[in-house]
């Protein structure tokens, strides 16, 4: 089965813990579901996985460590949930990118390490990107999931 390695970053309550849920409904493993370590390498960017509950409405999942596993990053999403349409956009400017990942990232006071950290960003924002817009279907569907990560996988 085709791995799909992507990292699911927006603001608070946008969804992020539903889609690590769906996809470990769907047999997939996720790498973390809250805070996300990321490795630069000189040709890859290595997501790192982070054990941890998963948290949704009144319950906490708590899926079995090995469903936690180290990924290539190859996708930026930024989901969002609607009460229209189940929409996989893909992000064309970059200057969306960076509004979406820079508030989400830690970041140094120090000039040196500070110009290292611009230049991981700029890296990042040459990853293809997508705003997944979902709505309750997408909770109940495993179809529709499954063909919203494949318009992304293809995008």
């Amino acid at each position: 089965r085709r791995q799909r390695q992507m990292c699911i970053r927006d603001s608070s309550h946008s969804g992020k813990s539903i889609l690590s849920y769906k996809a470990l409904e769907n047999g997939f493993p996720i790498i973390s579901d809250d805070v996300t370590l990321i490795k630069e390498n000189r040709d890859r960017i290595d997501i790192l996985p982070l054990y941890t509950s998963i948290f949704l409405k009144g319950r906490a999942i708590n899926p079995k460590p090995q469903m936690f596993k180290p990924a290539v990053l190859k996708y930026l999403v930024f989901p969002k949930q609607t009460s229209g349409f189940n929409l996989v956009n893909k992000v064309k400017k970059r200057v969306d990118v960076l509004k979406r990942i820079v508030p989400q990232l830690l970041w140094s006071y120090e000039r040196k390490v500070k110009r290292k950290q611009k230049e991981f960003v700029e890296r990042l924002c040459n990853y293809p990107s997508f705003e997944l817009y979902w709505n309750k279907d997408f909770l109940k569907d495993h179809f529709i999931f499954r063909e919203m990560l494949n318009e992304i996988v293809q995008g």
